[in-house]
């Protein structure tokens, strides 16, 4: 049921993903990680007073998740302290690259792009080689790198960076590589080089090809941020949310339905 749900969400079926989230949720009540995948399925669906509420209740009876308590403060707008429990993270699992990139994205909620570079040259040496070198798993930190140096003037090294991801990408592409086929990371790229044209063909492809992947967060992502009042934007965003919608119909139509 995982693969499921993680295969649907990729193929763009949003409402059937969270129907089977919830499916299992039910085969294993007591299960915390599950039950914290629900709030996170809510968010998927644009649904942000579900994922709330949900995330809330999730935070009440695991008062001790510093996951949790990150989402909260993002939502409650407390980049400061969701940066604190970011830091938390990383102290408490310093072997998990994963969680430095969590740090790394609370630091660019923040604008504190030096210490960006920093974490992400740690986890991630491969990027700071001349030229750059970007693995199956360095797109993620290859984008907080470029959008860093792109911060800090420095837009050489980041032009560097955006070359290798997006070579990197077409390598994954043709061996059909997990999470990369819609296109999004390549509009991210393109809107942090500037090449705002690309980056919007790019995203129109994604929307076309069904990406909604955390989608939620997109729109008001530091990378789009040149690019948030263009008319052709926001008409993407609008029909991406306007097919959320129908998802969340779906959801609500068939959520009763038995496995």
């Amino acid at each position: 049921y995982p693969l499921l749900i993680r295969y649907l969400s990729q193929m763009g079926r949003a409402g059937e993903a969270m129907y089977y989230t919830e499916a299992v949720r039910r085969l294993d009540p007591d299960n915390a990680r599950l039950w914290f995948e629900s709030c996170t399925m809510h968010a998927q669906l644009w649904d942000s007073d579900a994922a709330e509420a949900c995330i809330r209740a999730y935070s009440e009876a695991y008062p001790d998740n510093l996951d949790a308590r990150s989402t909260l403060a993002f939502i409650d707008g407390d980049h400061e302290a969701a940066l604190r429990y970011a830091e938390m993270n990383v102290e408490a699992q310093p072997e998990q690259w994963y969680r430095k990139l969590q740090l790394a994205e609370a630091l660019i909620g923040v604008g504190e792009w030096e210490r960006v570079v920093e974490i992400v040259g740690e986890a991630f040496p491969p990027l700071l080689a001349d030229p750059p070198e970007v693995t199956d798993f360095g797109v993620w930190p290859a984008t907080q790198l470029a959008l860093a140096y792109t911060r800090l003037g420095e837009q050489e090294k980041a032009d560097a960076i955006i070359d290798a991801a997006l070579e990197a990408l077409g390598r994954m592409r043709l061996r059909q590589g997990g999470g990369t086929i819609s296109g999004i990371d390549d509009a991210v790229l393109y809107a942090i080089r500037g090449d705002q044209e690309e980056a919007l063909s790019r995203l129109e492809a994604a929307i076309d090809s069904g990406w909604f992947f955390y989608s939620f967060g997109y729109p008001d992502a530091p990378a789009f941020a040149d690019m948030k009042d263009d008319p052709r934007m926001i008409a993407l965003w609008d029909r991406l949310a306007e097919r959320m919608a129908e998802e969340r119909a779906w959801y609500e139509a068939h959520k009763d339905d038995p496995l």
